[in-house]
């Protein structure tokens, strides 16, 4: 009876343990139970913001069971603002001015009614517009661009992304519209970063613009392989820039490139994740947690995020704050 009651007591304890796991592993997905999936959407798979995408979802997902947050690939800052003010996603990247302009509605990123259910989640570093013009154009400066529109092959990027969005303005200003460019002889292609860059490497075009957060080894890359230069805009072009859409000013120098002779004062924007005020807080408020607490694997992603630091997500996020996300920052003491 003795062994018989020992048995008894270890099955009893073996018990109380796996009943105590499953309590344990209950109460951790307990919040995931609730959770429908959702979905991050960032840009074309060669650049910066699909590995960003990722390991926020990936970390998002440490908190809950059945890894609710997924991401895919999208369009870029504009075309990304227009799918999560719809509904088509739950998540995505873009930049603080677009999505100021996508929330006010009636204007270039968003000519209809505002997306008055877009909130800020968090912000990352800055990514400053590069502007690559090869030396074989013969200019010194964006003032000559009319002098050789004939000659202009440049590569931008799809439309519906904030890049193309400010080479049309960035031309505009400089009195020479993209369609000018076509009739005078000219080329502009709109390719994804990976077409960009194989473009410039194979000589398939003397201009491409970039949205990186620099030191960017592709802009590295391409400044070896070709002799160019970034070019910078006039400070009248920075004003009218800044004033009108809200972007920063950004000095990309020989510091971030070493073949860059001269520096190049350009716009720059704070790459944001933002979603719909449907979002659940429990899970906006674990996502930017984990985000903040582990800004090592977020550099191990994008290298470039070595310069960001956790306590600048709240920095420039331009609309109302998730409650979520506010939640988290109140108690971190970033925001009041």
């Amino acid at each position: 009876m003795k062994n018989h009651s020992v048995k008894t007591s270890v099955k009893g304890v073996i018990a109380g343990m796996v009943g105590a796991l499953a309590i344990t592993a209950s109460v951790a997905g307990s919040v995931a139970a609730d959770q429908k999936p959702v979905q991050i959407i960032t840009a074309g798979t060669g650049g910066s913001w699909f590995p960003t995408g990722a390991t926020i979802a990936d970390l998002a997902n440490t908190s809950f069971d059945g890894q609710p947050v997924s991401v895919i690939p999208g369009a870029g800052a504009i075309g990304n603002v227009a799918r999560v003010g719809v509904g088509k996603s739950d998540m995505g990247l873009s930049y603080g001015p677009f999505l100021k302009m996508a929330k006010d509605g009636g204007n270039d990123v968003n000519p209809n009614e505002g997306y008055d259910n877009l909130r800020a989640i968090l912000a990352l570093n800055a990514y400053p517009f590069h502007f690559l013009v090869a030396d074989s154009v013969g200019i010194s400066s964006l003032d000559e661009l009319k002098d050789v529109s004939g000659d202009i092959i440049l590569a931008s990027e799809v439309s519906g992304s904030s890049m193309h969005f400010i080479v049309e303005r960035m031309f505009e200003k400089y009195g020479l519209p993209l369609d000018e460019i076509k009739k005078a002889g000219g080329r502009v292609q709109q390719l994804s970063t990976d077409g960009r860059k194989d473009a410039w490497q194979n000589g398939q075009v003397n201009m491409a613009s970039f949205m990186f957060a620099p030191p960017h080894p592709i802009i590295i890359e391409q400044m070896r392989i070709r002799d160019s230069q970034i070019m910078g805009f006039s400070d009248a072009v920075i004003e009218e820039l800044t004033n009108e859409l809200g972007f920063d000013v950004f000095e990309l120098t020989s510091e971030h490139y070493p073949n860059q002779k001269a520096p190049a004062k350009t716009v720059a924007m704070p790459t944001l994740l933002f979603g719909t005020a449907e979002l659940d807080e429990e899970l906006v408020y674990e996502l930017v947690k984990n985000v903040a607490n582990n800004k090592q694997r977020m550099v191990n992603a994008v290298g470039s995020l070595a310069s960001w630091n956790p306590e600048d997500m709240v920095k420039g996020l331009g609309i109302e704050i998730h409650p979520g996300a506010l939640k988290f920052y109140k108690e971190q003491g970033w925001i009041d």
